[in-house]
């Protein structure tokens, strides 16, 4: 055996091993990351795992090393979340910005001209980041989706609010005066003064009218309507009642909800992650080159470039 390959295999080893018992603590302490130090120690540690990922993906490049990463790594997820459908599942997306990021990086370093670690690695990077919270998110689907089953997958109502602006004016055209402050009462009362030409003189709701309205309502939705609530809140309602009868009949949809969630947070946190972990990987590059472990060759070859 080569010395290159003892060292591939010492680094493909040292990942796993790292990973194992990265995605062990998480998903063994999951209630103890509400310790804001906890917290920080799991962050410095991902980022070193997302760094030391990256190096290995790049530099063992080996027929067998290849799908030890890719498949290994996303196997040890499915070990540490004992099989939960969350951990499956994320297992099997996992593997595809794993093998990417594999294949993007063996790319830029055989074929780069010049030698920067943050050109090379940075895609890379991105990609294993990505992995990373496709993890976490398989990892903690099993408490949350019991967390859901129990209390019901809560959507804020912000987010509703923000989701009916956009349909305002068509909204408009059914309740006229249509505001997200106002509430149901006064839309009513609201449609009807704009419908006043085509009813008789004098017409109003009376509160027995109105009573028997909120009933109506209230059988129809399954939702306890006063009249004094807002749209926003009422659809809010319906869909926290949707999402809850769904989630505790249907285990596999709590846990998709769980890691539909933690990507849409990956879209606002990755460009923030990805610089400390590019910084940790030049550190790595660094010390591994002090150790003799990496080498930076320098070699003539002749360049071919398409041109008019």
């Amino acid at each position: 055996m080569t010395r290159h390959q003892k060292k591939e295999i010492g680094l493909v080893v040292v990942t796993l091993t790292y990973s194992a018992l990265l995605f062990w603590w998480l998903a063994a302490g999951v209630s103890l990351f509400l310790n804001p130090y906890l917290v920080a120690a799991f962050l410095v540690s991902s980022f070193v795992w997302a760094a030391l990922t990256v190096l290995a993906l790049g530099l063992a490049a080996g027929k067998i090393s290849r799908p030890a990463l890719t498949l290994g790594i996303p196997l040890l997820v499915v070990i540490a979340g004992r099989a939960h459908v969350g951990a499956l599942g994320a297992a099997l997306l996992f593997v595809l910005p794993l093998a990417s990021a594999q294949r993007h990086l063996i790319r830029e370093i055989q074929n780069r001209v010049s030698y920067h670690t943050t050109q090379i690695f940075s895609a890379g990077t991105r990609l294993v980041l990505i992995g990373l919270i496709i993890a976490v998110a398989g990892l903690l689907s099993a408490p949350l989706s019991k967390k859901f089953r129990a209390d019901g997958f809560q959507v804020p109502q912000q987010f509703i609010e923000l989701a009916l602006e956009p349909a305002t004016a068509v909204i408009n055209n059914f309740l006229p005066g249509y505001a997200a402050d106002r509430t149901i009462d006064q839309l009513l009362k609201s449609k009807l003064q704009a419908e006043a030409d085509s009813l008789p003189p004098n017409t109003a709701i009376s509160p027995g009218e109105l009573d028997s309205l909120h009933r109506d309502l209230t059988q129809s939705y399954g939702l306890p309507i006063s009249g004094q609530e807002t749209l926003p809140t009422l659809v809010t309602a319906y869909v926290n009642k949707s999402l809850t009868n769904l989630t505790q009949s249907a285990p596999l949809l709590a846990a998709l909800l769980t890691i539909a969630a933690f990507l849409l947070v990956a879209r606002l946190i990755i460009p923030i992650l990805l610089w400390p972990t590019l910084g940790v990987v030049s550190l790595l590059v660094y010390l591994a080159q002090r150790a003799n472990f990496v080498y930076l060759l320098t070699s003539q070859e002749t360049v071919e470039r398409l041109q008019l």
